[in-house]
């Protein structure tokens, strides 16, 4: 009884941790597809069948992610700039 009524809350705590995980990539400079790569080296891992696990099977959360990055213009920039990061650490050298 635990599992129906309480898993499915815990998934969406999980969705909800995923968007504000792109959101928090993005002010950080850092692509938004950056979270899809990390979660794409997930899927050959082994884990539990989706009905006892507390997290939405990593496929349904990199399908999300993509709709929700591709929804939002704001997600969509490149990531980190990499001549203005060059230019930035010249002084250093």
């Amino acid at each position: 009884m635990d599992l129906a009524l309480n898993l499915p809350h815990s998934r969406q705590d999980e969705f909800e941790a995923d968007q504000k995980g792109i959101i928090t990539l993005g002010r950080a400079g850092y692509a938004h597809s950056a979270m899809i790569a990390f979660l794409q080296k997930l899927l050959n891992q082994p884990s539990l069948p989706s009905f006892l696990s507390t997290h939405p099977a990593t496929s349904d959360r990199i399908a999300v992610l993509k709709r929700e990055i591709n929804s939002q213009t704001a997600y969509r920039s490149g990531g980190l700039n990499n001549a203005a990061y060059q230019e930035k650490i010249q002084p250093l050298s």
